[in-house]
């Protein structure tokens, strides 16, 4: 029937199919039959049940209970599964109500909403392929059956429901009760339209206000005075038949029976109890009287059934309406673009500072590829910023092609040569590239620090790659936010539960996960502020995604950058204060004369005798160095610092280290006594040449490092005799090969719903409603025919390949597809058998005319 469906639609409506449900298009099938085969297939059923929110997820399930489709009215004699009993009460195959069974009325009243927003809903998923709807009704794919899984927390039907509902009807009905057990039908012959006592109310919604207005005025008056009493009032009323329900169900019934009832009403379904308990007698009296029911496997556990659900929840499926997102409260938020612009700025500072120092001092890379935790955490210390958030800024750095493991024996992270060409764009630009490198980021940060399968998560692992799915779901979140009007935020919770709603399948923990980190990241890296979105975030959610550089232009044209400061304010204890974020060439100047103590609006520095030498090994002269500070400081230079300054630099280049591989000479005699004296001092293998040179085996910028291990200050001597300034140049690795993820291009829809027009057997096929495709041997048919076939009990005629290479055509009824086999119950010897999936030819309704496929004979 999908098949058919789909034939009978309209161009543009199979556009809309393929780009909502956009796996269907991937590889292009050839046939529309193909083509339904792949829509209810159970990996493509999965991907679009998670594309719904709640509200259309709720249509879905509410059109599935309303069907009440059983698996089947014969006993699965392979599994050892009994079909549904209700549908042979009925008299119609399982296969007849497959379509045109459920009317919108019913879906809205399970909904709790007025039948025009029940409509709109289930026009979305016939739209996506999901259900099947024309003038008769509504059809559940048996196939979503099997991928649907629980229902609105109610038990799965039973053999014994049509009975349970009978009996209830009768309870019901002897108590005064006007409650509707089951959602009821249309036809007039249908057995719980003829047991119902009220027809069906129409409950005002929750999204529409006149929703009474649209109930049908011909249900509305058949009722009587006191059902319509009874009915009235939306809410109130159900609450009325509920507790009527209650009422009835333990009328005369031990205490505690509707503690136990009000417990499993709206789900979970199923409880344990303690048959000693203080609840015992009134669980034996509700399984005695058909209430509860008892699993055979575990007798302390009991199943609420779905009839004494639904009546218990008053003919609908849950508490609170699922139709509107979750209410939420936002709140303003003051300059949020310049804000976002500052916290930006504050990315790049940090950027930067990561690439000085792994470019001076680069970490080694772990044999698996990841950076160890010591080093992350030297990393975090440098940056000010936790774990997780520390990860960010590299991960995102590596993504961009900035941060790179280097090729050499003892491989080591160290920035690229990309981050050179980085360096040099305007600060738009490279936050730009840093923002986009995020977004497409298929890695989770935030997992870095925790415990993985082999231990700690760490940095640059395969242990934090999540994969698209992802991607897809920072994007949500951030949609979240880009719902609301500019400069308006919302409290992580509420982001929580609008994510909850619009993604409903998504596990509770991994969305508390994605909902946590992506805020955090987004605030870290200036997307948002203050839970709000900022201009650039919303831009970074519209950006085309094919052209990445066209995209970091665009993106970066959104940035309130606040124009970068060159000057500072120096004060006596020996602090400079930053008021703001500093231009390149202050900033390298300042990182390397006073250490970072504080981050802000305004970063505070501190200079230290040790800061001061970090400078004058990069070649600067005292008066140089006073010089600079006197042109940056608009409080000028106190004269504390310039004592320090000063000092640091009277003993500094006392002794000087040349390559013997090296040599070590001072004027200072006695010095170099104490020196060759100090065990400390001993893995330099020190001997003396003369009273002022002593040799070591160390190469010159060891025996540096050494010594300044010991206190000892020494410079490095060129060839001429002169002090050398340490200018090494800074490690740079190669840039990753896959550094930036590319999401898939999307199918080109259109070209793929004109070569379904233009084959053959679409063409035969017709556009008629109802009017199926032909079928052949494709594989991808076959196997969506069986498992449909399992889905819903129906009798098939298949055509399979036995030994010697002839096919025989068998009469079954298909039990179930797994494990590369189909079981069956032949339905002329009444015995189970199976066969590889692989040797089915054909599949076809029992009653179909066409010969089974025969497959070419292939000589021996």
């Amino acid at each position: 029937m999908i098949a058919g469906d789909l034939s009978s639609r309209s161009d543009a409506d199979l556009v809309t199919l393929l780009r909502n449900r956009p796996d269907l298009a991937h590889p292009a099938p050839r046939t529309v039959e193909a083509l339904a085969a792949r829509a209810l297939s159970p990996g493509s059923l999965r991907r679009a049940l998670d594309g719904l929110d709640r509200a259309h997820l709720a249509a879905l399930e509410a059109a599935i209970v309303a069907a009440d489709l059983p698996p089947g009215t014969e006993t699965d004699v392979v599994t050892g599964r009994a079909g549904s009993g209700s549908g042979a009460g009925r008299g119609a195959p399982p296969a007849a109500r497959a379509h045109g069974a459920v009317t919108t009325t019913e879906v809205a009243t399970l909904l709790g909403c007025a039948p025009t927003s029940a409509e709109a809903l289930l026009a979305d998923l016939h739209t996506r392929a999901l259900i099947l709807l024309d003038g008769t009704g509504v059809g559940v794919p048996g196939p979503l059956l099997e991928v649907v899984g629980p229902v609105a927390d109610l038990a799965p039907t039973h053999p014994d429901d049509a009975e349970i509902r009978r009996r209830l009807h009768v309870d019901l009905e002897a108590a005064g009760g006007t409650v509707p057990v089951d959602p009821p039908r249309d036809d007039p012959d249908d057995p719980r339209r003829r047991d119902a006592t009220v027809a069906p109310v129409a409950p005002v919604s929750p999204v529409a206000p006149d929703a009474a207005g649209d109930a049908d005025p011909g249900a509305r008056g058949s009722r009587s005075p006191s059902d319509v009493r009874t009915s009235h009032g939306g809410e109130s009323g159900r609450g009325t038949r509920s507790e009527s329900a209650l009422a009835a169900l333990t009328d005369g019934s031990p205490a505690g029976a509707r503690e136990v009832l009000a417990r499993l009403t709206w789900g979970p379904a199923e409880g344990r109890f303690d048959p000693d308990g203080p609840l015992g007698p009134a669980v034996r009296h509700l399984v005695a009287h058909g209430s509860l029911r008892l699993h055979e496997a575990d007798p302390g556990a009991v199943t609420l059934p779905r009839p004494v659900a639904l009546a218990l929840r008053g003919g609908r499926l849950w508490q609170e309406s699922p139709i509107a997102p979750p209410p939420a409260t936002p709140r303003p938020v003051r300059d949020l673009d310049a804000s976002a612009g500052a916290q930006a700025g504050d990315v790049l500072t940090l950027v930067e500072e990561i690439a000085t120092a792994w470019g001076e001092d680069p970490p080694r890379a772990l044999r698996g590829g990841g950076l160890s935790v010591r080093d992350l955490a030297a990393t975090t210390r440098l940056v000010g910023l936790d774990t997780p958030l520390t990860a960010l800024i590299l991960e995102v750095g590596h993504a961009a092609g900035l941060l790179g493991r280097d090729g050499g024996n003892e491989p080591v992270w160290a920035p690229t040569k990309a981050y050179d060409t980085w360096l040099d764009a305007d600060d738009a630009h490279r936050w730009a590239v840093l923002a986009l490198a995020w977004r497409d980021l298929p890695r989770a940060p935030g997992r870095v620090g925790g415990r993985g399968d082999s231990g700690p998560i760490k940095v640059f692992t395969p242990e934090v790659t999540v994969g698209a799915v992802l991607v897809d779901l920072r994007r949500r979140v951030l949609s979240v936010l880009a719902d609301l009007d500019p400069g308006l935020g919302l409290g992580e919770e509420d982001v929580l539960a609008r994510l909850r709603w619009a993604s409903p399948r998504l596990p509770d923990g991994v969305a508390e996960q994605v909902v946590h980190d992506t805020l955090a990241e987004a605030e870290v890296l200036g997307v948002s502020v203050g839970r709000a979105i900022a201009a650039p975030g919303r831009a970074l959610l519209t950006t085309a995604e094919r052209d990445h550089d066209a995209d970091v232009r665009a993106l970066g044209a959104t940035l309130e950058l606040p124009d970068p400061v060159d000057h500072l304010y120096l004060q006596a204890d020996l602090t400079a204060i930053a008021p703001g974020r500093l231009d390149t060439r202050t900033a390298t100047f300042l990182r390397l004369a006073a250490d970072l103590e504080s981050r802000g609006g305004g970063a505070t520095y501190r200079f230290s005798s040790a800061s001061v030498r970090r400078l004058l090994d990069a070649g600067w002269e005292v008066d140089d160095v006073l010089q600079e500070l006197t042109r940056l400081s608009r409080s000028g230079v106190p004269q504390p610092l310039e004592f320090l300054v000063r000092d640091a630099a009277r003993g500094y280049g006392a002794a000087r280290v040349g390559s013997c591989r090296s040599y070590l000479r001072s004027d200072d005699v006695a010095a170099l006594d104490a020196l060759l004296a100090r065990p400390e001092a001993a893995p330099a293998r020190l001997r003396r040449l003369a009273p002022t040179v002593l040799v070591s085996s160390l190469a010159g910028s060891q025996l540096r490092t050494l010594l300044r291990g010991v206190d000892v200050h020494a410079v490095i001597e060129g060839v001429d005799g002169t002090v050398a300034p340490d200018v090494s140049a800074p490690a740079r690795a190669l840039v990753p090969r896959a550094f930036r993820y590319t999401p898939p291009a999307p199918p080109d829809v259109e070209a793929v719903v004109a070569a379904l027009r233009s084959s053959p057997s679409d063409a035969d096929a017709g556009r008629g409603a109802g009017t199926a495709p032909a079928s052949g041997s494709d594989p991808e048919i076959v196997l969506s025919r069986l498992r449909q076939a399992a889905a819903e009990g129906t009798p098939m005629r298949i055509g399979v390949v036995h030994a010697g290479g002839q096919v025989i055509t068998h009469a079954v009824r298909v039990t179930h597809v797994a494990d590369g086999r189909v079981g069956a119950t032949d339905l002329i010897t009444r015995r189970p058998t199976s066969w590889p999936i692989s040797h089915v030819t054909d599949v076809s309704g029992l009653h179909d005319p066409r010969p089974p496929v025969t497959p070419p004979h292939r000589p021996s």
